[in-house]
Parts: structure tokens; sequence; C-alpha cells
């Protein structure tokens, strides 16, 4: 079902389209769908790659950190009760419990 809702979106974009950045931050998660919906197609992954730009940054500034690594803290500003299976597959790993934030 998955695969023909992006095979849908995917199909209105021109044959010529060869590459496509995945922009949005949930795309990631499509991205096996999308594959199968339209193959031979190249995908990039903006957040990953953005990553990779940030750590070469920081290793030619000498900012790389050494150890163990830092405790994640998630702050929301609305506690939805998919945020947990949500956040945590996109993350690879349990959040923990939330700190909602009032911002208003």
């Amino acid at each position: 079902l998955t695969v023909e809702a992006c095979r849908r979106y995917l199909d209105a974009l021109p044959s010529a389209v060869t590459t496509i950045v995945l922009g949005c931050t949930h795309y990631p998660v499509l991205s096996t769908s999308f594959a199968k919906a339209r193959p031979g197609t190249r995908w990039i992954d903006s957040g990953e790659a953005a990553a990779v730009v940030v750590e070469q940054q920081l290793t030619e500034r000498g900012a790389t950190r050494e150890g163990p690594r830092g405790d994640l803290k998630v702050l929301l500003t609305d506690a939805s009760s998919r945020l947990q299976e949500v956040g945590s597959r996109f993350l690879g790993e349990e959040l923990g419990e939330p700190i909602l934030v009032d911002i208003s």
C-alpha cells in the first residue's frame, strides 16, 4: 500500500528525473518504498548529507569529541502518543520521557 502511494506521486515526475533529494525529515523512513516505487532513481537523504558535512567541518576544526556519547533529551511543544514509536524509529533508539515545553 505504501509503495503504491509513493508510486502515484513519483509517477508525476518526468522520467528524465534520475536523482531526488529527500528534503523532509520524514522522507528517509519511506526510502525503501520510494526505491521500490521508482527503481533506478538515486535518492539523497539531505539529513545524512548534512551530517557528513558537519562531521567534516568539526573534524577540520578539531572540534570533535572523544569518549562516550551524551544523553538524549527530547523537548516537545505537543506530546503525541505516537511520538515514542515514530521518534524511536527515526533515531534507532528509545527516546525516554519527553519534556513538554510551553512556547506560548
